[in-house]
């Protein structure tokens, strides 16, 4: 079915134990499907003879999943820090599938707008703490 899709981004800086700075980009794509899911229900029928015997009824219905997934791009210190490459480079891990992670929610509360800019946001300030943990 259809899908909706929302990118976020952040960057940040990181010093790693010699000095040398890291810019880190992170970019975090949402995508919103409408997925159909198999509800089975127990219940029962009246045969021709009148005689009841049970049942399983499955009902499809549409429902919304939001997919929430990150991806990561470092500049090495040696090159020139460019914003629009870094989001093109962590978009395109993305699309390979070369990912941080990836959130999933059915609910209608989860995966909003705020907790998508907060789960960016923490995971740059995370990489840049810890900068020489990502550039090993």
């Amino acid at each position: 079915m259809s899908s909706k899709v929302k990118y976020y981004t952040k960057w940040g800086v990181g010093t790693d134990s010699q000095g040398k700075k890291h810019y880190v980009t992170v970019v975090g794509k949402m995508t919103r499907d409408k997925v159909k899911v198999s509800l089975p229900e127990e219940t029962f029928v009246v045969d021709e003879n009148g005689k009841r015997r049970d049942a399983v009824l499955v009902v499809d219905y549409p429902q919304t999943v939001k997919n929430f997934t990150m991806a990561r791009a470092i500049c090495d210190p040696q090159d020139e820090f460019d914003e629009e490459y870094g989001v093109k480079l962590a978009t395109r891990r993305i699309e390979e599938d070369k990912v941080i992670g990836t959130l999933s929610s059915s609910y209608v509360t989860m995966l909003n707008d705020d907790q998508c800019r907060g789960l960016v946001e923490t995971e740059v300030e995370h990489i840049c703490k810890n900068i020489d943990t990502y550039i090993g």
